[in-house]
């Protein structure tokens, strides 16, 4: 039972190490005028976003960035997955 429980805390505990910076960067990436001091933006915009989606030049960079990113995860997987086996064993 005390291990099931450890092993929770440490899941959790990492996960929100892992998701804050995402969760960070969706933030300021909606937030107007927010400087230090503050501990909540003034206002919140979501221009960027939908500029974002509204250019074309900037969809086709976005498209592009998400394919490079998810080929460049399958590649670097695939290389290392057996790399992986045969030094273990």
């Amino acid at each position: 039972m005390k291990r099931v429980a450890l092993r929770a805390l440490t899941l959790t505990v990492l996960t929100v190490f892992a998701l804050a910076p995402l969760l960070m960067l969706v933030a300021t990436s909606l937030a107007r005028g927010w400087f230090f001091p503050a501990v909540v933006p003034h206002s919140v915009d979501s221009s960027a976003w939908i500029s974002l989606f509204a250019e074309r030049a900037l969809r086709t960079a976005l498209v592009n960035s998400l394919l490079l990113g998810i080929a460049t995860a399958v590649v670097g997987t695939a290389c290392a997955l057996p790399l992986g086996r045969s030094a273990a064993g």
